[in-house]
């Protein structure tokens, strides 16, 4: 016996489907500071374009933050991810003369761009994480207060 649940009009598959994607695009990026350090989560189509689903970034790796408008230096490569001419869109792994890059955001107005020491993630070293937050001011001062020895880099 085959049960059906709900309507199954195409209409309502269709709004199924919208509802999912729509739930997937709303929540792709969870940034956490906990007690350890820097928690960034992706999920749905962010998981894709930055090829990961999780990097962390202990608190004793990060030498300074900054919430400057961020941009890259002339002549970066990346290496899987995104990056969309014209538009703020960068997402994934960026090499610029054997640094690092790990970046994940739309608007580079609200990047906070966190500067590291001796970080290895997955073999590479990383010398620079920035990411989007709705308020990079707010979250900067928390990241402050959880780890005073980061410097903050003024504008």
């Amino acid at each position: 016996m085959v049960v059906l649940r709900g309507p199954t009009t195409p209409q309502s598959h269709r709004q199924q489907f919208l509802s999912g994607f729509e739930q997937m695009c709303n929540m792709p990026r969870q940034i956490v500071l906990d007690s350890d350090g820097l928690k960034m989560k992706f999920s749905g189509l962010k998981h894709f374009e930055t090829l990961e689903t999780e990097f962390d970034v202990p608190y004793a790796e990060m030498s300074s933050v900054s919430t400057e408008i961020f941009d890259f230096p002339t002549g970066t490569y990346r290496f899987g991810g995104v990056r969309i001419p014209f538009t703020d869109i960068r997402e994934g792994h960026f090499e610029w003369q054997g640094h690092w890059y790990f970046v994940s955001f739309e608007d580079s107005e609200k990047v906070v761009t966190i500067y590291l020491k001796n970080f290895v993630h997955k073999g590479r070293h990383y010398s620079v994480v920035a990411f989007q937050v709705d308020n990079p001011e707010d979250f900067v001062e928390k990241l402050l207060e959880l780890a005073p020895h980061i410097k903050r880099v003024q504008p």
